[in-house]
């Protein structure tokens, strides 16, 4: 399961 690092990853990419 990677729901969370999914998540994480869109925030980063908002972010950045």
């Amino acid at each position: 399961n990677r729901s969370f690092a999914r998540g994480f990853d869109k925030i980063f990419d908002v972010l950045l």
